[in-house]
């Protein structure tokens, strides 16, 4: 689905170069998906590998938080197309997003999406209703991390153009919608979800929602917070120094000492002139220098 060019109105078929984070990404996960494929086919190893990787809900309980993230690096081992379709899910849209946020700040961005749809996915787990759906035994896969993608460039491109399914040039607004409905899907039918399970998307959808910010090209809430707080902490020392300068306590009130000038400096005294009234004023221009 790549993204049309702002300024045309008909859709781009080019496909954009990856920044290195993305990049990173795609070679990480295109050379272990292979790998796996092959220790699964051909040696024992790859079952212990998707074992090892994989998220599993017992095991996170018992100590392993580490599969809350490597689940998002693993694909199917048993077929290409799992593989083959989480590298076009990544690479389309983050190109646009990796430009916009920078490479750390992407790379951020795909890491929280994944942990907090994998860890979203295993609290579900503790409710104690006896769906499917949430008591998933083994999830696998990025598919957090891809609906994160498509929702945070959804709502910073509301009015933008995307090719979907590379023909049908549909707008951002109406992809955020798409994308939300197919979450829903996810939980009536728990097959369209796959691997990943039917709960995790959900943690991409409000990953991806912090991200982006709402409204459209306003800071995202989680920078917002973070903006907050580095401008009371400005505001807090400015404060301080600015009463510190003048002798005073925080509270407003005067020093211990009761004077008004800073620590060491010269005695100041007030000295008081002008005249009372106009009738005193000399009539002598001169004398007003």
């Amino acid at each position: 689905m790549p993204p049309s060019s702002y300024g045309s109105s008909s859709p781009s078929l080019g496909l954009p170069r990856p920044g290195p984070a993305l990049r990173g990404l795609l070679i990480v996960i295109g050379v272990l998906g292979i790998l796996n494929a092959l220790l699964y086919e051909y040696s024992s190893y790859g079952t212990q590998i998707l074992e090892l990787l994989a998220c599993f809900p017992s095991l996170v309980f018992a100590g392993r938080i580490w599969q809350l993230l490597t689940a998002g690096f693993v694909t199917d081992p048993t077929g290409l197309g799992h593989l083959f379709f989480t590298l076009i899910g990544l690479y389309f849209l983050s190109t646009d997003l990796e430009r916009r946020w920078g490479s750390a700040r992407f790379l951020a961005f795909v890491i929280g999406s994944i942990v907090a749809g994998f860890t979203l996915a295993v609290l579900a787990d503790l409710i104690p209703l006896p769906w499917r759906v949430l008591h998933p035994t083994m999830m696998f896969g990025a598919g957090a991390a891809i609906t994160a993608t498509a929702v945070a460039w959804a709502v910073q491109n509301a009015e933008a153009r995307v090719n979907l399914m590379f023909v049908l040039p549909i707008r951002g607004q109406t992809l955020l919608w798409i994308t939300l409905g197919y979450c829903v899907l996810g939980v009536v039918f728990p097959s369209m979800a796959g691997s990943v399970g039917p709960i995790a998307p959900f943690g991409g959808v409000l990953v991806g929602l912090a991200f982006a910010g709402l409204p459209a090209g306003a800071p995202s809430p989680l920078r917002a917070i973070y903006l907050r707080m580095k401008l009371a902490l400005l505001r807090r020392q400015s404060g301080g120094a600015h009463l510190a300068s003048y002798g005073l306590k925080r509270a407003g009130g005067p020093s211990a000492k009761g004077s008004a000038r800073r620590s060491g400096g010269p005695s100041l005294h007030v000295v008081y002139g002008g005249l009372d009234d106009d009738k005193d004023k000399p009539k002598d221009k001169r004398f007003l220098n």
